[in-house]
């Protein structure tokens, strides 16, 4: 039981860590395409 959280919580983190990389890489197009407009 205990294990079966722990590994869940291990798996939020990366979603939550993946997703945070893609919004910050998505933020910095959004800007380069702001500035070179």
């Amino acid at each position: 039981m205990c294990w079966g959280s722990i590994n869940s919580d291990s798996i939020l983190e990366r979603i939550i860590f993946f997703s945070i990389r893609k919004h910050k890489l998505f933020y910095y197009r959004a800007s380069f395409i702001l500035f070179f407009t």
